[in-house]
């Protein structure tokens, strides 16, 4: 429970976690939505 409060309770990933509630997204839609930069969000859906 920590640990998933730990990963969850980061920035980017509550908005990641946001957008794939409302439906399944490629990583293309997911950054362009969301404006993570590439990086940033490849290393959260790693994490996630």
């Amino acid at each position: 429970m920590a640990r998933a409060l730990e990963v969850i309770g980061d920035r980017w990933s509550l908005v990641l976690v946001r957008q794939l509630l409302l439906g399944p997204k490629g990583f293309q839609e997911l950054r362009v939505r969301t404006g993570i930069a590439p990086r940033v969000l490849s290393g959260r859906l790693r994490q996630l």
